[in-house]
């Protein structure tokens, strides 16, 4: 490389004072004098820290001049080509001469002691041409990202338009739930495979399949659901696409009445996987329950049942009629009787008891007191039974005794006050015997009836038989006999048959 022509410092002239004519003195003229201000003392002067040369800025390499010194940056844009001709560029550079320009440095320390060079020394600062960076080099490493990622945003962008502009919004429903969706489809049979939607041949869809969509169309689906409906028995297999159990009935147009007894609620739901439903139909019935009597409607195959579905409660002891395991019939006629149970206990008197003596010597009929009974008294305790309010029974079921009751001691005779009369042969009796027992007065055959009249036992005591009355003469059974006869009006209605046989008024 050719040297360049070092430039020549440019010299700065001294200014001086005109000198004046020889022998001429110039003089002020006087003036009073100021005294002079007092002196004062002199404060300490603190000594300036050195100065530290502050380090060079970094530069590349080919950014540096021919000794190694930085170049400025007006120096490295500005350079021209020419020779040293003195001039100056602007008041921050010097002198330009060939390749390079003179720049006077703005510190005036000296470059010999680390700092810049003095205000009169020049720095040869070679010319630089721009180009562009050399391969591989961070300035065209950051080139290339900013241009891959231009060329990455602007295809994001215009991808992120195109399906703005291009795809539609379309409100799917499915089963009632809904969702927003964004398709590039033209019909709803894309809009279905876009969301991986497959309709059976019972499913429906609205609009239909090949009809096509655009910004805001509304697309519903409902899947078909199996229903195995049993109505009293018998059972039927439907399709229905509701989603609630009182839909599905109605759409299929299935009105149980509202006593009907479903196996699950109106408004369970139906799922996907179908359902098994069992109606029971009412049945009309008569029913009496609580003091009323009406004709309802009751579900149910058993009574039990239908007073279940009737919201009819039963207690432990009450009774229904016929039995609640008794198979439900239209017409019916329930009963329900409500049995309650009490206990009740109150003090009470305790009769006394009488003792009997008999007596032969007294007349019969005479009673004589040996002793006067008392009563006495106990604490009682009854179970009470009452059927719909009602007492139905009333017992005994403990008995504590406060006082005990004293027996009452009587004498009875039992000597006949009747003399024995003796009617003779073919009397009324004797025919009367003869038709009853065959004339046998002793006779006893263990049927209830004694002696020739066969008084029962009960009839011969009222009338002042003792004993037995086969064990009695034949006229004592006489007169026993006439005794009742009289009582009768005469009349021998207590012997009907015999009787009527001997013509005997009755």
């Amino acid at each position: 490389m050719p040297t360049s022509p070092t430039c020549a410092p440019r010299s700065t002239p001294t200014p001086t004072r005109p000198s004046a004519a020889p022998g001429a003195e110039r003089r002020r003229p006087s003036a009073p004098r100021r005294p002079a201000p007092p002196v004062r003392a002199a404060l300490p002067v603190r000594a300036a820290p050195p100065v530290r040369a502050s380090p060079p800025p970094f530069h590349p390499p080919h950014l540096r001049g021919s000794r190694g010194k930085p170049l400025s940056t007006t120096a490295d844009l500005r350079g021209t080509a020419g020779i040293c001709d003195g001039s100056v560029a602007n008041a921050d550079r010097g002198p330009t001469c060939g390749n390079h320009t003179a720049v006077s440095s703005p510190n005036p320390r000296d470059p010999r002691h680390g700092g810049w060079v003095s205000g009169h020394d020049l720095v040869t600062l070679p010319r630089v041409f721009v180009s562009s960076p050399p391969p591989g080099s961070p300035v065209r490493t950051r080139l290339a990202l900013t241009t891959v990622s231009t060329v990455v945003v602007a295809a994001i962008v215009a991808g992120v338009l195109a399906f703005t502009v291009l795809s539609k919004t379309v409100t799917l429903s499915v089963d009632g739930k809904e969702t927003q969706v964004r398709t590039f489809g033209g019909t709803v049979s894309d809009v279905l495979d876009a969301e991986g939607i497959e309709l059976g041949d019972r499913d429906v869809v609205a609009p239909s399949v090949g009809a096509s969509v655009k910004d805001g169309t509304k697309v519903a689906v409902r899947y078909a659901r199996k229903l195995v409906l049993t109505v009293d028995g018998t059972a039927t297999t439907y399709w229905t696409t509701a989603l609630q159990v009182d839909d599905a009935l109605s759409q299929l147009g299935i009105r149980p009445h509202a006593a009907a007894e479903l196996s699950t609620s109106r408004s369970a739901t139906v799922p996907r996987a179908g359902l098994a439903l069992t109606i029971t139909s009412p049945n009309k019935i008569r029913l009496v329950a609580d003091g009323d009597k009406k004709n309802v409607y009751a579900a149910g195959e058993t009574v039990a049942d239908a007073l279940a579905s009737l919201g009819i409660t039963l207690g432990a002891l009450d009774e229904v009629d016929p039995r609640p395991a008794t198979a439900l019939k239209d017409g019916m006629r329930v009963q329900v009787v409500r049995v309650a149970k009490t206990v009740r206990t109150k003090t009470e008197t305790v009769d006394f008891k009488t003792k009997v003596r008999e007596v032969d010597s007294m007349k019969a009929g005479k009673v004589d007191v040996v002793r006067k009974g008392k009563p006495g008294t106990a604490k009682v305790t009854y179970e009470i039974v009452r059927a719909d309010g009602k007492v139905r029974s009333r017992k005994v079921v403990k008995t504590v005794v406060l006082t005990k009751a004293v027996a009452q001691i009587e004498r009875h005779g039992t000597k006949p006050d009747t003399p024995s009369i003796d009617p003779g042969d073919g009397s009324v009796w004797d025919r009367l015997a003869q038709c009853e027992s065959g004339g046998n007065w002793s006779i006893n055959t263990g049927n209830g009836y004694y002696g020739g009249l066969q008084f029962n036992l009960g009839t011969w005591r009222a009338y002042g038989g003792q004993g037995y009355p086969h064990e009695n003469s034949r006229e004592q059974q006489i007169a026993v006999a006439t005794k009742l006869r009289d009582a009768n009006g005469g009349s021998y209605g207590s012997w009907p048959h015999c009787a009527a046989q001997l013509g005997l008024p009755t």
